[in-house]
């Protein structure tokens, strides 16, 4: 799943500090791993700039302006797929 300014991405956020396609989230069953394409601004995840960088439950991720929190619903009985919330950072 891809997150960026284009409109192909899964998650498209038009932000001028997000590229074209700014991230991409890889899933293997219930494990997932955050992955910066290259990106000018970069990503963080809890605060850290990475590269890489394999997600927890929570784990809060920013591309600019914009976060995003990880969750794992498989973790809950009654839904079996993944979340991810958008949400923004307190200034």
């Amino acid at each position: 799943m891809t997150i960026g300014r284009k409109a192909n991405n899964a998650i498209r956020i038009e932000n001028l500090a997000i590229i074209g396609h700014h991230a991409q989230l890889l899933t293997i069953f219930d494990e997932s791993c955050r992955e910066d394409l290259d990106s000018t601004n970069g990503t963080q995840v809890n605060g850290h700039n990475i590269k890489n960088h394999p997600l927890k439950l929570g784990d809060v991720i920013v591309n600019g302006k914009h976060g995003l929190r990880h969750e794992n619903a498989n973790s809950a009985a009654d839904d079996e797929t993944e979340k991810t919330v958008l949400t923004r950072p307190k200034s």
